[in-house]
């Protein structure tokens, strides 16, 4: 993807975001398990 938005409504893996060369990943964590706070990844 390039410059575009994704939303993440599950589960990743590793692999998250190996194809993006822009754009902006917004991720729901419903367990709020690995994130603390407000997390918006930009790359």
């Amino acid at each position: 993807m390039t410059g575009g938005i994704a939303v993440i409504l599950g589960e990743f893996g590793r692999n998250f975001a190996a194809g993006m060369s822009g754009g902006i990943a917004y991720i729901y964590n419903k367990m709020d398990f690995l994130m603390k706070g407000s997390l918006i990844l930009k790359w």
